[in-house]
Formats: C-alpha cells, structure tokens, sequence
C-alpha cells in the first residue's frame, strides 16, 4: 500500500468518525429537548380555577390585607376586581362626595407589586378597579408554591355629604365603606404524569 492511500484510508475513517459522532451528539440533544418538554410539570394549555371572593368594610386611611390562596397554582392570569357602592344622599338637600379606593397586589418573593390609580366611585354610584397580569409558563413553575400573595384594599377617602347651597357644611361624615373583591384566576393546566 503506497503511503498516500495510507493517508486517504486514514482521512476517510477520521471523517467517518467525525459524521458519526455529530449525528450521535445531535440525537442527544433533540432526546434531551424532549426529555425536558416532558418533564415540565405543564402544558400549554389555560383553564379557569374557582375565584376568590371576599368582603368587607374599610375605614378612610385605613387599608385591609388579604392572603391570596395561590400556594399550589401554575398561575397564567390573575385579574382582582375590587367593587364598591356609595351610599346615595340623606336627602334633596345634600351632595354625597365619592368614595375613593386603592389596589394593590404584592408577592415580595418575587418582587411583584402593581398599584391601581385612586379610583372614585360616581356620586351615589358603584366603583369598581381591576389589577390584572398575565404569567409565562417559567414563570408559573418559578412561583408555584409561593405563599405570599397580599392583596390591600386601601380606603384612600369616604367622602361626607354636605349641605347643598352657599355653605358646603358637613352634615353628615363618612367614616368609609364596604366592598367586594372578586380574584378572576386562570392556570396553566397540570400535565398528567405517565405513570
């Protein structure tokens, strides 16, 4: 064997090799890629769970904390609607000031925080905020089982109804108002395990 066929044998085989372990390593990666989609612990898809509701009454300056239970959700969308009714005037002879109220919606673990406006309700009228965010897949798997969801109904103003004519004095104080709140939640849906 002449000593260039030696090297154009030695050539073809290193190229061989080379072909070999590129289609190998890249097999790997596509099962690894698989691997990881089937082990995400979600699928694409978005159901509605059960709402949170709750109620209550705040005084002016004053707010009220509620937990939110999302400890054991893949959140996709959180929407909080806050609501309100004022209460209408004594009479024809009094102006009813709106009420005034704040949301916020706060899970320090993972430096979330949105704050609505100061929202008034139309004189004698329901008010009403919403807070809505929507979540990625990673961040779902992130946050799963945080337990530190903090929902604050702020009680900013209950305006006091005053005496209709020249002097606008104060008959009669609000000293606040109730409310409901409603948390709208979507999740991404559980992939079932195939055991």
């Amino acid at each position: 064997m002449y000593p260039s066929d030696r090297k154009t044998l030695l050539a073809g085989i290193f190229i061989a090799l080379i072909v070999i372990v590129g289609s190998v390593a890249s097999g790997k990666n596509i099962t690894k890629e698989k691997k990881k989609e089937e082990e995400s612990p979600i699928t694409d898809v978005i159901v509605e769970a059960p709402a949170y509701t709750e109620s209550g009454q705040t005084n002016e300056g004053e707010s009220t904390a509620l937990t939110l239970p999302l400890d054991d959700l893949y959140l996709a969308e959180l929407r909080i609607t806050l609501t309100w009714e004022d209460e209408p005037p004594r009479n024809r002879l009094f102006v009813n000031e709106p009420d005034t109220f704040r949301l916020e919606l706060l899970n320090p673990e993972f430096n979330i925080s949105l704050v609505s406006e100061e929202v008034a309700n139309p004189s004698g009228g329901e008010g009403s905020i919403t807070l809505r965010v929507n979540f990625t897949q990673e961040d779902a798997i992130r946050m799963y089982g945080s337990s530190n969801w903090t929902v604050n109904v702020v009680m900013v103003n209950a305006g006091d109804q005053h005496r209709m004519g020249l002097f606008h004095v104060i008959a009669f104080v609000d000293s606040g108002n109730s409310w409901s709140l409603t948390a709208n939640i979507w999740t991404w849906q559980v992939r079932e395990s195939s055991s």
